[in-house]
């Protein structure tokens, strides 16, 4: 790897190792985020709440936010930021 690459990656490690708590939560508040603004979309073109918020949790498990893609909580499921 590109020592670039690591002096970017070691704190981010060091972080969720030891305050994996506020890392988690930091996560969940980013997930809650996208999911609200993707059902606020789906809404806003029309569609019920409930089939928004379905196609909302679909759209995300299928392409997930790109500021997730790279962390190493990106395998993490869904469900456990609602």
């Amino acid at each position: 790897m590109r020592p670039k690459h690591w002096l970017y990656t070691i704190p981010l490690r060091l972080r969720s190792l030891f305050r994996w708590a506020k890392a988690d939560q930091e996560l969940d508040d980013e997930l809650h985020d996208h999911l609200e603004r993707a059902i606020d979309e789906y809404v806003a073109k029309g569609m019920a709440p409930e089939e928004a918020r379905r196609r909302a949790l679909l759209t995300i498990r299928r392409h997930p936010p790109q500021s997730l893609k790279n962390t190493e909580f990106a395998v993490r499921p869904l469900e456990m930021c609602e």
